[in-house]
């Protein structure tokens, strides 16, 4: 599904940093600000806001300026050029706020369209995380109270000092205590962050039951998280605007700016503190992780990258990032049991050959998809992911390396490409948001390389072979020796053994994924003598139990090698073979378990004849936990 233009993003931000403003403006009423928005929306709305954050402090009145509203009207004999100033800004807000209501309508389509596709019952989840309800119905009611007092019954804005001081006092009451707007944002935080069920986790909960492994569905899923918290936030942004514009109206500026620096911390630990489990952006990162591949050479799904760009673009526009603090930001993610310290990084620009420090800015434990946890050959299952932030500033855009020291000649871990971008996350040459994004990541490797000290190898000779190769030495052969007799029983194996223990306190459901490689040869020259040969070739694979004496899983491959009476040539096979097997099976604690490989020569043979099974070699071996 092609991710939509998500114009809420521009709204809130503009709200948030222009909330901030009017909190703080020190300046009179009549100070004329520039007007940054003519009519429509797309374009001059995203400058208007990009204006806001690197404006700082605006005054009262203006296009960029929220949460003046029951001020501004409740002014008495203006002057021709406050009433234009003051007219300009009651449409704006109007149009803000109505705008915002609408995209809500249509976030709630989008998001049902998602569900449908995810099999995600809504009313399950909205029941499951004590959807705020009358929350949302207090806040809706009093912006659209703010937004009728605007207004004359024909429509037009009203002019300051129209409106009677008590109705903006009785609306400031309502909002307060009525409405108790504060206590309503209170309730859409308890869905986010405390109730037994917070909303977010419960989200991604559902919709990890059907794209588990499913790479095609992760966007999809991902879509669906930011709609579903756009729902509660907007509706919060609602309320905060609400808030500040009821203390405004009663002369409590002091009041107005605490609580809406409550907000504003009440924001970060909502959408951005990857510490706290409930937030937005510590379960997009886990959405990413519970679908890690983990194992072989792509470790994170497909889209990760591009959802890990998303999501830190959305949570730092949802608490109001200036412009110039979006930068270029640099992901590294780590098992938290095998942690990869790089401390500083640096960022090498293509163009200008300069390199740019990138600094930690946070690093978190993250859950994911459960991995395993070696320690000797003794293995435990853990879903712990160490998920570090790095700030690399305001860079220039163009394309980067990342790199461990100040130097080319150091490890290049990732890449990033740093572009401008408007406040709706579509790039534009001339965006004021200069953002880039890179990841990287050091899981799982393979344990059982040929250097590995968890191999051992198992004889047992027969007649007329030998063998060949270590635990440590490969190939690994079982082949047969010169035999000048007529017929002769010919046998042996030889078997590379992978072992490791588990150790976890309960049992769990493990996967042994494997891949090797073997080659196997007979040669039987025609030749009387030959004619009663008939021999197997081939190789057994599997899980075996130590303490149950049973293999859990066992594959076989043999090739019969043999000539009859009526045979008058030759005969020979030859054949490689590359085998990818999956072993799934309850391992119990505290018990032995060895991966092996066999090969074998089993029968009887004539003169001369050749034979050779061989393991040329163990590829992979991964020991996976089921969830």
């Amino acid at each position: 599904m092609k991710m939509k233009k998500n114009f809420i993003l521009i709204l809130v931000i503009g709200l948030i940093i222009t909330l901030t403003m009017g909190c703080n403006s020190n300046n009179s009423e009549n100070t004329k600000v520039e007007d940054t928005l003519s009519e429509g929306w797309e374009g001059e709305l995203a400058w208007f806001i990009l204006k806001g954050l690197s404006n700082g402090f605006l005054s009262s009145a203006g296009s960029e300026v929220f949460g003046n509203i029951l001020v501004l009207i409740g002014i008495e004999d203006p002057s021709t050029a406050q009433e234009e100033e003051i007219e300009k800004t009651l449409k704006n807000v109007e149009n803000t706020l109505v705008q915002i209501e609408e995209e809500l309508s249509t976030i709630e389509t989008e998001l049902s369209d998602i569900n449908k596709e995810l099999n995600i019952d809504t009313d399950k989840i909205l029941l499951a995380v004590n959807w705020p309800n009358d929350s949302v119905t207090y806040i809706h009611t009093g912006s659209r109270h703010l937004r009728d007092i605007m207004k004359n019954p024909d429509g037009s804005y009203v002019k300051p000092g129209d409106i009677n001081h008590t109705t903006i006092l009785n609306l400031s009451s309502q909002i307060l205590n009525l409405w108790d707007i504060d206590n309503a944002m209170q309730g859409i935080n308890d869905s986010i962050l405390t109730n037994p069920y917070t909303a977010f986790p419960t989200y991604v909960d559902e919709a990890m039951t059907e794209i588990s492994g499913d790479d095609t569905l992760l966007m999809t899923a991902y879509q669906g998280l930011e709609y579903f918290s756009t729902k509660l936030l907007n509706n919060q942004i609602l309320g905060a605007n609400l808030v500040v514009e009821a203390y405004k109206a009663l002369d409590d500026n002091n009041t107005a700016e605490i609580r809406y620096n409550d907000y504003k911390d009440m924001f970060y630990n909502e959408v951005r503190n990857m510490e706290n489990e409930n937030s937005f952006i510590y379960n997009a990162a886990s959405l990413v992780l519970r679908n890690a591949t983990l194992y072989g050479e792509q470790k994170l799904p497909s889209d990760a990258d591009a959802i890990f760009k998303r999501a830190l673009f959305y949570s730092m526009l949802y608490t109001g990032t200036d412009k110039d603090k979006f930068g270029l930001r640099f992901l590294h993610i780590s098992p938290t049991v095998y942690p990869v310290e790089f401390g500083s990084l640096y960022a090498y620009n293509d163009s200008n050959k300069n390199f740019y420090t990138c600094e930690i800015v946070g690093s978190h434990e993250v859950l994911g998809r459960t991995y395993d946890y070696w320690d000797g050959n003794h293995v435990n299952a853990n879903n712990a992911y160490r998920v570090v932030e790095y700030d690399c500033g305001s860079v220039p855009i163009g394309e980067y390396g990342i790199y461990t020291e100040l130097t080319l000649n150091s490890l290049e871990i990732g890449s990033a490409t740093v572009s401008n971008y408007n406040a709706d996350y579509t790039q534009s040459s001339d965006g004021n948001i200069t953002y880039g994004f890179g990841l990287a990541t050091d899981f799982i490797d393979n344990r059982f390389t040929e250097s590995s000290p968890y191999w051992s190898v198992h004889r047992v000779s027969g007649a007329d072979t030998e063998s060949s190769g270590s635990a440590n030495n490969w190939p690994i052969k079982r082949s047969t020796i010169w035999i000048n007799t007529t017929t002769w029983d010919t046998s042996g194996s030889t078997e590379l053994r992978g072992n490791f223990k588990y150790v976890g306190s309960q049992a769990r459901n493990m996967i042994v994924d494997y891949h090797a490689e073997f080659y196997i040869h007979g040669f039987v020259p025609y030749y009387f003598g030959n004619l009663l040969t008939d021999m197997d070739i081939g190789y057994v694979t599997g899980v075996y139990n130590v303490k149950d004496e049973k293999s859990e899983c066992r594959y076989e491959y043999k090739y019969n090698l043999k000539t009859y009476l009526t045979t008058a040539k030759d005969v020979e096979h030859s054949e490689s073979r590359d085998i990818k097997h999956t072993c799934s099976f309850t391992a119990e604690p505290d018990v032995d378990y060895y991966v092996y490989f066999k090969v074998f020569i089993e029968g009887h043979a004539g003169t001369s004849v050749d034979a050779v099974s061989e393991l040329k070699t163990v590829k992979s071996v991964y020991v996976k936990f089921e969830e």
